[in-house]
């Protein structure tokens, strides 16, 4: 019987983007486990988005008892769009449940988690956070973490080859941690695979820039599913928060008010003015 649980979240990742990885033949690794293990379709939260799924996972609870829907939030009273934090949500963690129990958990690198808060164990957090400030518990770890592998969590380039190498990153924290600190659960969160799907995935085949990251996390994968098996006594588990599609078109909808005179803005900023009215495919 396995003593410890590893849970390792692919953003965005579901069996179609798999599929067409495993075809391609760049992930030899995953095609094994998938091979040899029991597989199945999760049906995600509504709205299927990656800051309340994460955390829809991890509380069972669904963002109308989070509290949270998407990224950010508007402000009826305030007048504004704000940026939601982790302080945002209602519920607890199942950490937090194990933390009660003193077991000691490891989490790195999921949405949601920023600021970080304590747990009987390691949380380095994800998106959205300020590489500035705190966003590892302790925070020693955030400072061991810098020191030995240029550890940040937001990239700093649009170059998609930095969020190739800041997903390496998030491996290699990952397998330290898991070899210094005690743990019985662990979570980690492979977030910037999302990002580069959606600016390249496409029915015209895997894009390079694709092929390039998913042989990163494949060789990672390998690397993690030997140790686990080899010296953690541990079951792997693969997860997603919600899938991936080809968008067939848009609505920007308060561009279409604004046009056909149903809407009215002050202080008309470049990003309106920019916004195509209607419905784009």
């Amino acid at each position: 019987m396995h003593s410890k649980v590893f849970v390792l979240g692919l953003d965005g990742v579901s069996f179609n983007v798999l599929d067409r990885v495993i075809q391609e033949g760049v992930a030899p690794n995953l095609r094994q486990a998938i091979a040899e293990a029991a597989t199945g379709d999760l049906q995600s939260i509504l709205p299927a988005v990656t800051y309340p799924a994460w955390k829809a996972y991890a509380t069972g609870l669904d963002p109308s008892q989070l509290g949270v829907y998407w990224w950010r939030a508007l402000s009826i009273p305030e007048k504004r769009i704000r940026q939601n934090t982790a302080r945002s949500f209602r519920g607890r963690e199942v950490w937090d449940h194990l933390s009660a129990k003193d077991i000691p958990s490891i989490v790195v690198n999921m949405p949601s988690t920023y600021p970080p808060h304590p747990i009987q164990g390691v949380m380095v957090a994800g998106a959205i956070a300020d590489d500035d400030s705190a966003y590892a518990y302790p925070e020693r770890v955030q400072q061991d973490l810098e020191r030995r592998f240029r550890y940040y969590i937001t990239p700093r380039t649009t170059d998609p080859k930095e969020a190739i190498v800041l997903i390496q990153k998030r491996f290699e924290a990952a397998f330290y941690l898991m070899e210094t600190r005690p743990w019985y659960f662990f979570h980690l969160t492979i977030f910037l695979i999302d990002h580069l799907l959606h600016l390249y995935f496409s029915k015209e085949g895997l894009h390079p820039v694709l092929a390039e990251a998913w042989q990163v996390i494949d060789q990672n994968f390998g690397h993690l599913r030997y140790r686990l098996s080899a010296t953690q006594n541990a079951l792997l588990m693969v997860m997603s928060d919600h899938g991936m599609v080809w968008k067939k078109g848009q609505l920007n909808l308060n561009a279409w008010l604004r046009q056909q005179g149903y809407l009215a803005v002050r202080n008309v900023s470049s990003i309106v003015r920019q916004l195509k009215p209607g419905i784009s495919v």
